[in-house]
Parts: C-alpha cells; sequence; structure tokens
C-alpha cells in the first residue's frame, strides 16, 4: 500500500490473523495509525516517509511479534508512544530523518530484542527556544501575577519533564547504533558505557560533543566508529582493539588515543582534519622549542638559536591538509625528523651528491652506532599538481646483514615554488 492516498487505513478494529507485512511507506494523508489489537502475526511495519504522521494509535504495544519497525523521514513526528516499549520482540527501529522527533521513551532499556537504531537526523536533545518577537509583551496584571503564581505553585508539585536523552538509557542488546546529527552535547554520553557491550557499529557523527569517555575501550565488540563531523572534538582516548575509525572533518581534533592496529595502509578517515598532530603510539608533530633539547643537542640537528622565527609549511599525508607553522619536529618510530626551508646543509654532513649515497662503517672496540643522521634537499617539481601524490622517502641497507628499512614520514615540509627544503632525520639505533 505504498504511495497511497489514505487517510485512515480502516475504520474501528481488523482481524487479519495472517497479516506479516504492512507497508503504508509515502502515504502522506495519513496522520494516525489504525487500531493493530487484532494483527497477532505482524513482523514488520513500515510508515516510512509518511509525513503527516502525528499520532499512533495506543494498540501499538499489542504487536508482540513486530521484529521491524520503520519510521524513517516522518518529519511531523513529534514524540513516540510509550507503548512502543511493550514491543519485546522488536529487533529494529529506524528514525531516521524524524526531524521534529524529540526524545525517546525513558524506559527504552525494556526492549531487551532491539540489536538496531537508527535515530540519525532526529533532535534528540531538544532545547525550548525563546521567541524573537516580543513586540506584542505587554506588562501582567495583578489579577494575572496572582494566576501565574498559583499555577507556579502547581507545577512545582509537579515531576518536571524533559527530553534530555543519554546512551545509558539504550538497552545492552545493541548492535548497530545511529545517532548522527541528534545535537547530542557531551551530557548525553555518559562515563560508563558498559550497558553498550554488544555495539559494533557506533555513529555520532554531526554532534556537538568535545570528548569520548575512556570507557568506550571496553566496548571490545567495536568495530566501527563514526565521527565524521564533530567538529567540537579536540581529542580521542585509547579506542578497542578491533576499531576501524571514521572521523573526516573534524577539523578541532589534535591527538588520538593508542591505536593498537594503526598502520598508514588501513584506512584511516581523518581526512580533513588539520589539527592533527598526534596518534599516540604513532607519531607526534611538536614545535621545535618543545622537544627534548638533550636529544636535539646530542644528534646534532642544528642550532636553535640560528632558526629564530622560521615558519615552515607543513604537508600531512593523513589528513591531506596543510598549514604554516613554528618549526616543527616530528617524532615517528623512534625516528626525530625536522623540515627547514632552504638548502643550507649543516657542515658537519659528510654528504654526496645523487639520490643514492654509501658509506663504510668501521667497527669500534666498545663502541656501538648511536644513530644514523640523513640529511636531504628537495623542491617540487614545476608540473606536480597534487602535493599528496608523489613519493618522499629514505630507504636504508645494511649491505653485510641484507637488512633494509624504509622510512615515509606522515608530514612533510612543503616548499614554495622554485624553492627548496631540507629535510634532516636521525634514526635512533640502539642509544646507551
Amino acid at each position: 500500500m505504498r504511495n497511497s492516498s489514505l487517510e485512515q487505513v480502516w475504520k474501528g478494529i481488523k482481524f487479519l490473523g495472517s497479516l506479516k507485512s504492512l507497508n503504508l511507506s509515502h502515504s502522506c494523508g495519513l496522520t494516525r495509525t489504525p487500531n493493530f489489537s487484532r494483527l497477532p502475526s505482524l513482523k514488520r511495519l513500515i510508515l516510512k516517509s509518511c509525513l503527516s504522521l502525528v499520532e499512533f494509535h495506543e494498540s501499538i504495544g499489542d504487536l508482540k511479534m513486530l521484529l521491524l519497525f520503520n519510521l524513517k523521514g516522518c518529519k511531523s513526528l513529534q514524540k513516540l508512544p510509550s507503548e512502543i516499549t511493550m514491543l519485546k520482540s522488536l529487533k529494529k527501529l529506524i528514525l531516521s530523518d524524524c526531524s521534529n522527533l524529540e526524545g525517546m521513551p525513558n524506559n527504552l532499556k525494556e526492549m531487551e530484542s532491539l540489536t538496531v537504531l537508527h535515530a540519525d537526523g532526529t533532535t534528540l536533545n531538544h532545547l525550548p527556544s525563546i521567541p524573537n518577537n516580543l513586540s506584542n509583551f505587554s506588562f501582567p496584571t495583578a489579577k494575572s501575577l496572582h494566576s501565574l503564581f498559583l499555577s507556579w505553585l502547581l507545577a512545582k508539585k509537579q515531576p518536571v519533564s524533559t527530553s534530555f536523552f543519554s546512551l545509558a538509557s539504550l538497552p545492552c542488546s545493541l548492535v548497530s547504533l545511529n545517532l548522527a546529527n541528534c545535537n547530542l552535547s557531551d551530557d548525553a554520553i555518559p562515563r560508563d558505557l558498559s550497558n553498550l557491550s554488544s555495539l559494533q557499529y557506533l555513529s555520532l557523527s554531526g554532534n556537538p560533543i568535545s570528548s569520548l569517555p575512556t570507557s568506550i575501550i571496553g566496548l571490545t565488540n567495536l568495530d566501527s566508529l563514526i565521527l565524521e563531523g564533530c567538529k567540537r572534538i579536540q581529542s580521542l582516548p585509547e579506542l578497542p582493539t578491533s576499531i576501524q575509525m571514521f572521523a573526516k572533518d573534524c577539523t578541532s581534533l589534535e591527538r588520538i588515543g593508542y591505536l593498537p592496529n594503526f598502520s598508514r595502509s588501513m584506512h584511516l578517515g581523518v581526512l580533513g582534519c588539520s589539527k592533527l598532530v598526534e596518534i599516540q603510539g604513532s607519531f607526534k608533530l611538536e614545535p621545535i622549542r618543545s622537544t627534548d633539547m638533550e636529544m636535539i643537542s646530542k644528534v646534532g640537528l642544528f642550532d636553535l638559536a640560528s632558526t629564530g622565527n622560521i615558519n615552515v609549511e607543513m604537508a600531512n599525508g593523513l589528513t591531506h591538509t596543510h598549514r604554516k607553522s613554528p618549526l616543527q619536529v616530528l617524532c615517528e618510530c623512534d625516528i626525530l625528523t625536522t623540515f627547514i626551508p632552504g638548502s643550507n646543509i649543516p657542515n658537519w654532513f659528510v654528504y654526496d651528491n645523487g639520490s643514492r649515497i654509501s658509506l663504510e662503517v668501521l667497527p669500534l672496540p666498545d663502541r656501538k652506532i648511536q644513530g644514523l643522521n640523513i640529511c636531504v634537499v628537495y623542491k617540487l617539481r614545476s608540473d606536480q599538481q597534487n602535493i599528496f601524490g608523489y613519493d618522499h622517502y629514505a630507504k636504508i641497507r645494511n649491505e653485510t646483514k641484507g637488512l633494509e628499512w624504509t622510512y615515509s614520514p606522515a608530514l612533510w615540509g612543503l616548499p614554495g615554488a622554485n624553492e627548496d627544503m631540507l629535510w634532516i632525520s636521525h634514526w635512533k639505533l640502539g642509544i646507551k
């Protein structure tokens, strides 16, 4: 019965004992659901894009066999009936794009079979607005003030009704939860997320949250975390072992906690995260004057006093963004790297021209090699259109032992047109 012109499905009670699926999608004239009390076998109720639907018959709770309830795009719907929590067999509840829906029933935890809840595009945390136009405001009379005072006293005796939503109110059976663009604040995410231990997919994209609780690491079944467009979030805690995270356009994100399986070959969706400077245990970018000065001095990268107020354009291969900042040091895989505009190679380097250099290291008694310093001068090709499309790496080979290491930094200095960039890198090889 999709795309119907129905304003009323049927009058009174209909006994349809064998009916298993009722699809009234896009019935734009439907404002109220029919009486469901005699539909004992109904498993699928689809009311997708019923744009005028505002009310449910109280018999909705009688659908004891219902598995799927789809209300996607019911834009006039403001509240769900409390009887919905009586649907003990319901596995999938779709509320996506119900843009006027305010809040959820408080006892949603009672729906112990619910595994999928998609409420993206709803306004679960709704705050009443103050009218902008106060031109019709008139000062209250003594009589109206007395009436208002009595109403206030009466209201004080009644429980306060709010539409505040919290993840703590959700059933532990959930496997997939989509709460994208729901206006959720940090208060909606409790410190303890143990009630969501079965969760495998979680989307909080587009919400004004600034952090996630450290307890998220306890969600050991979680394999997909979607945070795209969370523009206030600044840092993320350590995440579960099997996680794949997508945080595209989180423009305030600076730091991500330890990612157990992180490698640049995995799909880590952080494109557009222009402020990202650290993934714990993988890489960290920091101003050179904040770096371990003893290490800087020991490896002899350069004289800090000579750097002055040098700024360098840094390109980030993970986020595909670049921005100018004071001189930085990249710490990655026990390798320290910095980039300086220009081509003045420090005079203590023993170097040769070309892309390949060979050297012989003679063994010294009671001494160990502490590290290897590399210095490279490079510039962009004149025909280079995509700054993230060229190779930048150093390859080291130990001919004696047949070992080879290749390093390509996560971030690199971006020279201007017809300008040079100095890449200085120190590889720690077992400092004592």
